[in-house]
């Protein structure tokens, strides 16, 4: 999010490197050594294809498993992997042919930067619809079913991606802006948003740990006064909630975060960044921006029992009608 800044500072350091070459075209060289070059390509690399491999595999369960489309929470899961698998597989690509390339021109570097606030955008999008219907199920357990119906998920999940749309059309003729007018954008649309965002996403996953804590204490106590053990198994599933709860939202924070900061940083203080030490910082920010993308599924899907039988019936019937198939 917020990469309004760097794309206006790039697009400064491209002119100006084209000028003193005498070509105004051009493209500016990413100065970035080649082992480091060669690391991070090759870094990248695995998070698409074992990223991309774990969000398929949850997309298509969910999507044949008649099981895993009654719950809100595993639609607006499908909507999240749906999220991190075009982030995988549209920009982190890009980002890997333009680490290979060693430089990158105006015109690309603008569908670049609004490809990568779309993607963002719209995996931080689903993490709130997430949050937000956690925090239903939360304070209403008995109306939940009715209020998270079918139709009000789709529709969360249409606009966690609209907005990220929207955004990132912002973002993209933003570069058809003068200096000034994309600053006051950034402001008082991008900074704003993005703060906001952080906050309420912060202290919606707070009170949802909160009351599972404390509805599990509840229900130890209750157990206690009735001189019922609370079994191994019952701890264990309630340790896996918690650390799904909070882990879920850490891994966003833990990506985002180094981005966020060095784009308001840099917006407000050091506007004349030096053109190596951008290409340095984005280079290294972008590799790493998506780790949370190959780590949800594994935290949200792969390690819990529901999702691992649907995953055996879904992948042994898939596999089994591949086969009658070719035989007949």
């Amino acid at each position: 999010m917020g990469h309004l800044y760097l794309a206006q500072n790039w697009k400064k350091s491209i002119s100006s490197s084209g000028e003193m070459s005498g070509n105004k075209s051009s493209y500016t060289d990413l100065a970035i050594d080649e082992s480091t070059s060669v690391f991070l390509i090759v870094f990248t690399s695995v998070q698409v294809l074992v990223g991309s491999t774990a969000n398929f595999m949850v997309i298509f369960t969910i999507v044949r498993s008649r099981e895993l489309t009654k719950r809100s929470e595993d639609r607006l899961i499908l909507n999240l992997g749906l999220a991190d698998f075009l982030a995988l597989t549209t920009f982190l690509p890009w980002h890997i042919f333009l680490l290979w390339q060693g430089k990158i021109s105006v015109k690309v570097q603008r569908s670049y930067e609004a490809l990568n606030s779309l993607v963002v955008y719209y995996g931080g999008n689903a993490v709130m619809a997430i949050a937000l219907d956690r925090l239903i199920a939360v304070l209403l357990p008995m109306r939940h079913w009715k209020m998270m119906s079918k139709r009000t998920t789709l529709t969360m999940a249409f606009l966690t991606f609209l907005v990220a749309v929207i955004l990132a059309t912002l973002d993209y003729i933003s570069a058809d802006l003068t200096h000034k007018s994309r600053k006051l954008l950034i402001k008082i649309l991008f900074i704003p948003y993005n703060v906001i965002f952080c906050t309420i996403l912060a202290i919606l996953y707070s009170f949802i740990l909160y009351s599972t804590l404390k509805q599990a204490r509840q229900i130890t106590k209750q157990r206690k006064n009735l001189g019922i053990k609370f079994g191994n198994y019952s701890v264990r599933r309630l340790v896996r909630t918690i650390l799904k709860i909070t882990l879920l939202v850490v891994l966003y924070y833990a990506t985002y975060l180094p981005l966020s900061i060095y784009v308001f940083v840099y917006s407000t203080l050091v506007e004349n960044q030096q053109r190596i030490a951008q290409a340095t910082a984005r280079c290294w920010i972008y590799s790493f921006l998506f780790l949370n993308s190959c780590a949800n599924p594994y935290v949200y899907a792969l390690q819990t029992e529901r999702f691992k039988t649907a995953i055996y019936k879904t992948w042994s019937t898939s596999i089994r009608t591949k086969k009658t198939s070719i035989s007949r």
